[in-house]
């Protein structure tokens, strides 16, 4: 992404101090991550306890959920090209989901997420989310249905759109592949989804 300057700063952030909010990429936007049909995430915001952070429109496909494993990007994954046996083509890499109203959910730096008891913060629901995600009922996803909710409409007023891919956009939203290239996938094909977040749906079921 040619942005090797603010890589070998981050790592020397993290090695001189463990506390991300001094880090620099914690408040340094990159366009490529912002949405145009949202436009918030094209600076900085200020969120809950006085956090000036930049945001993301696009979140890592982890698979099923925080905890299947089955996708490409979740906590301490090493999967390589040659993990996909689905095909690069046919298998998620990011999807479209706006920040938060409040700009707490939606990190593109340092986002925890959901907390998982054996983990800790995974970032899920902040920086990955799963295609038929769990509810762990933290935050403002306490008032949401256990249910697991997929690829569907959203709003920004909806706490619950936050456990979901969605859009700014009309009729569905934005993906990118393995291979590479970018699909606008509309909402009425969530159940293909759901198949192509996992690197290998022959052996993966939606629980």
């Amino acid at each position: 992404m040619e942005e090797e300057a603010l890589w070998m700063q981050v790592r020397q952030d993290y090695m001189a101090s463990r506390w991300w909010a001094t880090h620099a990429g914690f408040r340094h936007v990159l366009s490529q991550f912002s949405c145009p049909s949202d436009g918030r995430a094209e600076s900085a915001h200020w969120s809950r306890f006085s956090y000036y952070v930049a945001l993301s429109n696009y979140l890592g496909v982890a698979g099923t959920d925080e905890r299947s494993r089955d996708g490409l990007l979740f906590h301490d994954s090493r999967i390589r090209i040659r993990d996909i046996s689905d095909g690069t083509s046919h298998t998620l890499l990011v999807g479209e989901r706006p920040p938060s109203e409040d700009y707490w959910w939606g990190w593109l730096y340092a986002g925890g997420g959901q907390p998982r008891s054996d983990v800790g913060f995974a970032g899920t629901g902040d920086m990955v989310l799963g295609m038929n995600e769990i509810n762990t009922g933290y935050d403002i996803t306490a008032n949401c249905p256990l249910a697991r909710l997929t690829f569907r409409p959203g709003e920004l007023a909806q706490s619950c759109s936050i456990l979901h891919y969605w859009s700014m956009h009309t009729g569905g939203a934005l993906f990118l592949y393995a291979d590479g290239h970018v699909a606008f996938k509309s909402y009425n094909g969530g159940a293909v989804l759901q198949k192509e977040a996992r690197r290998n749906d022959r052996q993966g079921k939606i629980r």
